[in-house]
């Protein structure tokens, strides 16, 4: 079963999943306090969203580009970018959340599943 893991796979699919969007939201962070410091609701808002979709669809992409580059078993390509990218997370948290962990590996398969669905289509 784990003979054909592919583990540039699993980093892409991390990196693209994880690591850039911490790096992205690190930045807007910023951003969004200096909003909330001139008391400018709209450009608050605008960040809030904004980076709602990138931590919550960015899990999805991890899994999705992990599997789209493995050549076997997308789901499993996309549950452990998913897992590993969670534990990415919890490194830099003070305190280890299971449900967060749950989170980014169920993001990890529909990523996976969706990569694995647009593969087969077009070969």
């Amino acid at each position: 079963m784990f003979q054909h893991i592919q583990l540039s796979a699993l980093a892409v699919g991390a990196f693209l999943g994880y690591v850039v969007p911490f790096l992205l939201g690190w930045l807007f962070i910023d951003g969004m306090f200096d909003a909330a410091a001139v008391d400018d609701v709209q450009v608050a808002r605008r960040y809030f969203w904004l980076m709602l979709a990138m931590y919550v669809l960015a899990p999805v992409l991890g899994g999705f580009c992990a599997a789209r580059i493995s050549k076997y078993q997308p789901l499993l390509h996309g549950l452990l970018s998913g897992l590993v990218g969670g534990f990415l997370v919890c490194a830099f948290r003070e305190e280890t959340l299971l449900g967060l962990l749950v989170y980014c590996a169920l993001a990890g398969v529909v990523g996976g599943w969706l990569g694995g669905r647009t593969r087969r289509a077009s070969t």
